[in-house]
């Protein structure tokens, strides 16, 4: 070999191993600004959360108080600095071991500025730089005290905020192994220390002086292995079948050990899914991997999903577009399907398609391609539902085309009967940009009480939503109906309210004047309590249960309260009318309106909740937040319609024995001005009596008898929406002492 070839193989193995080394050098510093990116992220969480803290806290602090800045030194590990720059202010030297805390008092507005530098590990190994927290610092001095400095360093990282003396704390407790130190309220701790086998961290809240419960996100170290996969495999990093290969298998295996109750793994679960659906986007992913991939995706429907509705719904959303994605870019050759507990994948490549999937038909005429269709089990509960009044089969079918052109399509759905007392079905698909159940483009065609056939021009995610009755084209009118009279009813009765307390002492100068505004105040305090529940639990699909249940239990006392606060104010207007000269004393009646306008409806709502427990039965609808509703005499709105229903026959006889005794003193005269006067005064009466009597909740009963005439549904949700500005305007405006006494206040009140 020549001299000038063994001088250019020389070259090239030295050039060939300088760009070895700056490819390795390369790959050492994308590790290390994806770490740096890791922790600079975490630390802008964190800023955030300090942030709204610093808002939250300086409204508590004492005004003389001085901003003291501390950082606790990370218990983990030994800590060497370099580069370190001084602070302005008092400062001494930062701490050379753990443990040790370095502290500066600031003062006026000249904060210290924060020492930067470099962390190094038990190994000696250069970390990724410290970042500081100044820009969280106080500038005023009347603030509070801030504790904070973020490691990025090893296990346990521990924010703080310590506000001065006289502010609100939770104490330190250890729970289950994980110590948790004394905390301000509003402030949140994060534990990095996890079980053997789980990476990740734990948070706590101190909503002061109780904590909240512990956040675990410790997730499976196997699924974490495959989420740091997953993520580097979207970004095209080592994109290549084999390590998609790995990412399912190990998101597989995770999911066959995982917790059921684990939040944490189900969350990192479905980031992988939707890691990979974006990266099958652009790159190919292998059949063999949908084994794998549709068991891991089964196993996670069999956990229990127990988060809040708002974050469930954005979950099993995205938990439905990454399976959708992936069954539609995958693409198949021999594969013939993958069937698991909850997901039955099946394939089809004849121009006449008829398959079964899960006791699911499917009929789609195809001129090439393949037609891919899984059915998914346990999902719609998950899902936001908006269709009032209606819940989902429990089978949902996503079906999708592989290399096919044809120009429309059209769907033919078989869906089995799963359901029992409900009755109209609706033909729906998913649509994933208003995550919403929507019926564009699909019709019923055939149901019975055996299935439910649905034409679909589309393809994508369907199901059928069932409802119980006929789902009225009024219902968006009807709502808004309702939320307006119910908002401009508690607008009348907090103005009632203001007034009575105005005008309290200028006329209840009688027992019948005391006995009447102390009714009419309770009256309109529980149906404004009543109105504000109800408002509250307009849309029970985004509360959660616990709230629901409490919703319902209030709005059961508050309107029992009212009813019974009416009752006593008929049998008061009554007595006073029959037994002229046996009036009632002050106490005898301040006893009865307290038995029966507070213990009675406690009572009555204690005891059927308690009967619901008792019995195993359901106290409340979640889909309603209201009472049970069906055609045994055991469910638990019979608690409510039975002594409301008593009351208003009470009422009503009460409001006849006024009227009658008004046509008895009636004398007959020619005068018909005197007959124009009586007609007036009995008039009167029934306008007054009607909303404060509680008459106009009668048309409730008769809807509940024929609930398909439209007049009654819209009679009955006008007048007692707008119950509270009726109130307002028979008890209040229509007596003329109150007039008189707010005429005397507004005119005093213009003259000076």
């Amino acid at each position: 070999m020549a001299v000038s070839d063994r001088n250019n193989l020389a070259k090239d193995a030295a050039r060939f191993d300088t760009i070895q080394a700056e490819e390795q050098q390369t790959l050492k510093q994308e590790e290390r600004m994806e770490a740096m990116l890791h922790g600079l992220a975490r630390y802008a969480t964190w800023m955030t959360m300090y942030d709204e803290q610093l808002k939250l806290l300086s409204q508590r602090a004492p005004a003389e108080s001085t901003p003291v800045v501390q950082w606790l030194w990370n218990n983990n590990c030994e800590h060497i600095w370099e580069d370190h720059r001084g602070m302005h202010g008092n400062q001494r030297s930062p701490p050379s071991k753990a443990g040790e805390v370095i502290q500066k008092v600031s003062t006026g507005d000249s904060p210290g500025v924060a020492p930067s530098g470099h962390c190094r590990d038990f190994d000696g190994n250069a970390a990724a730089p410290l970042e500081s927290g100044s820009q969280s610092w106080v500038k005023d001095p009347t603030q509070f005290v801030l504790i904070f400095w973020f490691i990025f360093c090893h296990e346990l990282t521990i924010p703080y905020i310590f506000p001065q003396a006289g502010s609100i704390f939770c104490d330190e407790i250890v729970t289950d192994g994980d110590y948790w130190p004394k905390t301000p309220a509003g402030a949140t701790v994060t534990n990095n220390t996890c079980a053997e086998g789980r990476v990740g961290y734990k948070s706590r809240t101190c909503i002061g002086p109780p904590w909240q419960d512990v956040y675990n996100n410790c997730i499976n170290q196997g699924l974490n292995t495959a989420l740091q996969q997953a993520t580097k495999f979207q970004k095209g990093l080592g994109s290549t079948p084999e390590v998609a290969m790995t990412i399912f298998e190990g998101l597989f295996n995770s999911s066959v050990s995982a917790s059921s109750n684990n939040i944490a793994d189900i969350n990192a679960s479905i980031k992988v899914l939707h890691f990979m659906a974006t990266a099958s986007s652009y790159s190919n992913l292998p059949e063999e991997v949908l084994p794998n991939f549709i068991n891991a995706s089964s196993n996670l429907l069999e956990m229990t999903w127990n988060v809040p509705p708002l974050i469930l719904y954005n979950v099993s959303s995205a938990f439905l577009q990454s399976v959708d994605d992936l069954v539609k870019n995958i693409k198949v050759n021999t594969s013939q399907g993958v069937n698991s507990t909850n997901i039955d994948l099946r394939f089809c490549s004849t121009s006449k398609c008829a398959l079964s999937v899960f006791d699911v038909g499917v009929e789609m005429i195809i001129s090439n391609g393949i037609l891919k269709t899984a059915v998914v089990r346990n999902l719609t509960n998950k899902l936001r539902n908006n269709y009032k009044h209606t819940k989902p089969s429990t089978l949902l079918l996503s079906a999708t085309l592989q290399d096919n052109n044809d120009s429309s399509t059209n769907i033919i759905l078989d869906f089995p009967d799963d359901w029992q007392t409900y009755s109209k079905p609706f033909c729906v698909f998913w649509n994933t940009t208003g995550m919403d159940w929507s019926d564009v483009g699909c019709t019923v065609n055939i149901s019975d009480e055996n299935h439910t056939v649905c034409v679909c021009n589309h393809l994508t995610s369907f199901s059928v939503l069932i409802s119980k009755d006929e789902v009225s084209p009024f219902n968006t009118i009807l709502e808004i109906i309702t939320n307006v009279g119910l908002a401009v009813s508690i607008f009348s009765l907090m103005i009632f309210l203001t007034i009575e307390c105005l005008v309290w002492s200028n006329v209840v100068k009688t027992n019948l004047a005391h006995f009447r505004h102390t009714a009419m105040v309770n009256i309109a305090t529980f149906l404004l309590l009543a109105d504000i529940s109800f408002l509250a639990s307009t849309r029970p699909g985004i509360l959660p249960d616990i709230w629901c249940l409490i919703l319902t239990i209030c709005k059961h006392l508050f309107y029992l309260a009212m009813f019974c606060w009416m009752l006593c104010l008929s049998i008061m207007l009554v007595h006073q009318l029959i037994f002229v000269f046996s009036p009632l004393s002050k106490r005898v009646f301040m006893v009865f309106s307290s038995i029966v306008g507070y213990i009675l409806p406690l009572l009555i709502v204690g005891s059927s909740y308690a009967y619901s427990i008792y019995m195993g039965k359901p106290y409340y609808n979640k889909e309603t937040c209201w009472l049970i509703f069906n055609n045994g005499l055991d469910s638990s709105i019979h608690a409510f319609l039975l002594p409301v229903g008593t009351i208003i026959l009470t009422n009503i006889f009460s409001m006849m024995v006024i009227i009658f005794t008004l046509v008895k003193s009636w004398v007959p005269s020619t005068n018909k001005a005197d007959d124009k006067m009586t007609a007036k005064s009995m008039l009167k009466v029934v306008v007054v009596l009607t909303p404060i009597f509680g008459i106009t909740w009668i048309i409730g009963f008769f809807q509940l008898l024929y609930p398909e005439i439209d007049p009654l549904v819209f009679c009955f949700t006008i007048l007692n929406s707008f119950q509270g500005i009726f109130i307002l305007l028979t008890g209040c405006f229509t007596e003329q002492k109150i007039r008189e006494e707010l005429y005397k206040m507004i005119t005093r009140v213009y003259r000076s």
